[in-house]
């Protein structure tokens, strides 16, 4: 199954989105997934909703990191630094923003917010098509 379909499926399951493309993202690249999805789950609606740095895009980040991350301080940051910057870029290009309040335009930091954002269909859309995305740069970038 293609990451960008297995991620949207996870999130559709009940994992968030960050939780949903770290998964995807390492069963993908065989990475080893000790702590996942637990890595990611507070980073979901944009830090633990708060309408942030999309979750899917900051765990994308976390897959590079434990793709090309360094074991010591003595290690190059540039691998994962090069990357990271790599997909921050074509995110912000695709989907027009990295924060969940503007790619959605809901304050989800509310309860009232967060309802009118479900109810609006924008979950579906906007989070499915973020989800998508960032899966598919993640596994690109981790190889």
């Amino acid at each position: 199954m293609e990451v960008e379909k297995r991620a949207v499926e996870l999130f559709e399951q009940g994992y968030n989105c960050a939780e949903s493309v770290l998964i995807a993202t390492c069963e993908a690249t065989d990475t080893a997934q000790n702590g996942v999805p637990r890595i990611a789950t507070a980073l979901g609606g944009g830090i633990g909703r708060m309408g942030d740095v999309c979750g899917a895009l900051s765990a994308a980040a976390i897959a590079i990191g434990l793709a090309h991350g360094r074991d010591s301080a003595k290690e190059a940051r540039d691998p994962a630094y090069e990357r990271a910057q790599r997909l921050y870029r074509e995110f912000h290009r695709i989907m027009g923003a990295t924060s969940c309040r503007n790619l959605t335009g809901f304050d989800i930091s509310t309860a009232e917010g967060y309802q009118r954002f479900h109810d609006s269909g924008q979950r579906a859309r906007v989070c499915n098509a973020a989800i998508a995305l960032s899966a598919k740069l993640a596994e690109e970038l981790s190889r």
